[in-house]
């Protein structure tokens, strides 16, 4: 999410709350274009779907390189479980350790 969020210009969470399609979140559509772009671009596969849709598992993951040294990354955790939350859903955090 770092990568994707410094192409982009924009926060991780904002990158979370994008290719998790959180439907909830006001972002724009040229954010939300620019954050899928800059995805694209470095190799990930961006979903098409929301994670509520049929067939859809009910989860929000959460990836960040380190949760306890990433003072932005325990606020859009915080909003994940909200989000989550309101939504009949659940959060899964990782933490990647720069791998």
């Amino acid at each position: 999410m770092t990568d994707v969020a410094r192409e982009a210009g924009c926060s991780q969470s904002t990158v979370s709350l994008v290719l998790n399609n959180v439907p909830a979140m006001r972002i724009s559509e040229m954010t939300r274009q620019r954050v899928k772009r800059a995805a694209r671009a470095l190799g990930y596969k961006v979903p098409s779907g929301s994670s509520t849709a049929p067939g859809g598992n009910g989860v929000i993951y959460f990836m960040v390189d380190r949760l306890s040294t990433s003072p932005e990354a325990v606020v859009s955790l915080e909003g994940a479980r909200e989000t989550a939350w309101q939504n009949d859903m659940f959060v899964m955090a990782a933490t990647t350790l720069s791998d």
